[in-house]
């Protein structure tokens, strides 16, 4: 319509020519300014349909080299940062525990530690460290593979996810991103749809009943109960610390125990001390040191929801196990009030000879 205009125009001057008493010249110059105008517009819409995709390819690879959208990265670290998290979602609808399972939540946060520590050989420190940061699940195992390609602490690798992106932190230490996302594919197709039934469960033993066979532990929301086969490299004292291999039974939706063995925080890196509280704010708590000297933890969310923790208040003596976050400080993972160590429980008659028998392996 807008190519049709100065022929309109023409014919409306043309129209009042014979209306309007000018010189003759006067129209004609008109007439040129018009056809001058409208064929400059041609040649510039004729260059633009030339010009314009050599532009657009210019701009294409200049932003797959140089950064775009405002920050470091360019449209290929966009792309490949977009798969990544693709893999990392994909990691996240992994079913890993069963279905009919009660409390299926509290289970699965076992199973993937379990996975973290057998797969990628996490110690038993760097997963509290990872888990104190309150990420997905999913981002864990991406970062376990991530620290598994670039041989790097998975805290560390954390505390720059926190601030980059996926592909930013791949960059910065040299990781090819098909590695890490072939990593990613093929952890996903190991655990799809499979039912992982063993995992590693540590704490201080809260309760322990041989008639019944079952151990409950602080800050594990499940009892585990003693199998016929349970084997014992330590006696059980209601108070101490134990490592628990269990195994999930889908038949009766239990968790059995298979293997049970005394625990050393310490040597694990956790620090173990004793101490007089003197206040608490929920999550805070405030102790004594010395006479002269106060300091500060934080109890793991795990320990807020066990019913227990009423029992931390002041002017009780509670002995926890800890370790320092880079970020967040002390943060206390298990706790026992002193009064109630130790009792020592006798292990049931019917395990004796597995307890010797695990005690001499």
């Amino acid at each position: 319509m807008m190519h049709n205009e100065p022929n309109e125009i023409k014919t409306i001057i043309n129209d009042l020519v014979s209306q309007v008493s000018a010189k003759e010249d006067h129209f004609h110059h008109i007439m040129q300014r018009i056809d001058l105008n409208q064929s400059s517009h041609k040649k510039v819409n004729g260059l633009l349909r030339f010009v314009l995709p050599g532009i657009l390819s210019i701009i294409l690879m200049v932003t797959m080299v140089f950064p775009v959208f405002g920050n470091e990265s360019t449209l290929v670290d966009v792309y490949q940062n977009f798969r990544i998290q693709q893999h990392v979602n994909a990691i996240k609808h992994i079913e890993v525990s069963h279905p009919k399972y009660p409390t299926q939540q509290e289970l699965k946060q076992y199973i993937i530690h379990t996975v973290l520590e057998k797969e990628f050989q996490l110690t038993p420190l760097q997963i509290q460290q990872i888990v104190s940061r309150n990420i997905d699940p999913s981002e864990m195992i991406g970062l376990a593979i991530m620290s598994k390609l670039s041989r790097q602490d998975p805290d560390f690798l954390l505390e720059q996810r926190k601030k980059l992106n996926w592909i930013r932190v791949v960059r910065r230490h040299g990781i090819s991103p098909g590695s890490l996302i072939q990593e990613m594919r093929r952890f996903v197709q190991t655990h799809k749809n499979q039912v992982l039934q063993n995992l590693f469960i540590r704490g201080i033993v809260e309760a322990y009943s041989p008639e019944t066979g079952t151990l409950l532990i602080e800050g594990v929301p499940f009892k585990i109960f003693l199998l016929p086969d349970t084997s014992f490299n330590s006696p059980i004292n209601v108070g101490m610390d134990i490592e628990i291999e269990a195994v999930f039974l889908p038949e009766t939706q239990k968790v059995g125990a298979l293997v049970i063995r005394s625990f050393d925080p310490v040597k694990a890196g956790f620090i173990t001390f004793s101490a007089l509280v003197i206040h608490r704010d929920r999550h805070i708590v405030k102790y004594r040191v010395s006479e002269q000297q106060e300091e500060t933890l934080i109890l793991a969310p795990h320990i807020l929801r066990s019913p227990a923790n009423f029992l931390i208040r002041p002017g009780k003596n509670i002995r926890f196990v800890a370790f320092n976050d880079s970020e967040k400080g002390l943060i206390a993972i298990r706790f026992m009030p002193e009064a109630e160590l130790p009792v020592n429980i006798p292990v049931p008659p019917m395990t004796q000879k597995q307890s010797r028998k695990g005690l001499t392996d």
